[in-house]
C-alpha cells in the first residue's frame, strides 16, 4: 500500500485500476495518507464505476459510485472543477457539492462531521475506518 500512497496519481491513471474488485478499489480511494488531489480520486472512481456498470449493465452509476464518493472529501476540490468536472456528472449527490460549497465560502458554516470522507469520520470517532462488511 506504501506504493500507492506515494505513485497515486500514477496508479489511479492506470487502465487496469477499473478492473479491481470492488472492496479493492474501496480501500485504496478511503487512504488519508495517499499522495493525490481528490479530484484524481473521483476521476478514478468515476473511471471504475462506469468499468463495473459496463460488465453489470443492471446496475445505475450513481449506485454504483455512491459507496466510493463516501471516501472523497470534495471541499478539497476548486469550486470551478466542482462545477465544471463533477456535477455535471450527476453521480455525486447535490448535498455534498453543495457542502463543499458552503465551505469553501465560509468555512466556519459547515459542521467538520459533513466535511470529513466516511473513513475519517469512523476513525476520528475511536471506531475502525476498516469496514468488512460487504458492499
Amino acid at each position: 500500500m506504501e506504493y500507492i500512497d506515494e505513485n497515486a496519481d500514477t496508479v489511479l491513471g492506470l487502465r487496469s485500476f477499473a478492473t479491481l474488485p470492488k472492496h479493492i478499489v474501496q480501500l485504496v480511494l478511503s487512504r488519508d495518507e495517499m499522495k493525490t488531489a481528490e479530484l484524481n480520486k473521483f476521476h478514478a472512481a468515476h473511471e471504475w464505476s462506469k468499468a463495473y456498470c459496463e460488465e453489470h449493465p443492471a446496475e445505475r452509476l450513481s449506485d454504483v459510485m455512491n459507496p466510493l464518493v463516501e471516501n472523497i472529501a470534495f471541499h478539497k476540490i476548486p469550486v470551478m472543477e466542482l462545477m465544471r468536472d463533477v456535477r455535471p456528472l450527476k453521480v455525486v449527490p447535490d448535498g455534498r457539492i453543495m457542502t463543499a460549497l458552503a465551505y469553501q465560502a465560509d468555512p466556519n458554516a459547515v459542521e467538520a462531521n459533513d466535511l470529513q470522507p466516511k473513513s475519517r469520520q469512523s476513525a476520528s470517532s475511536g471506531g475502525s475506518s476498516r469496514d468488512n462488511s460487504p458492499t
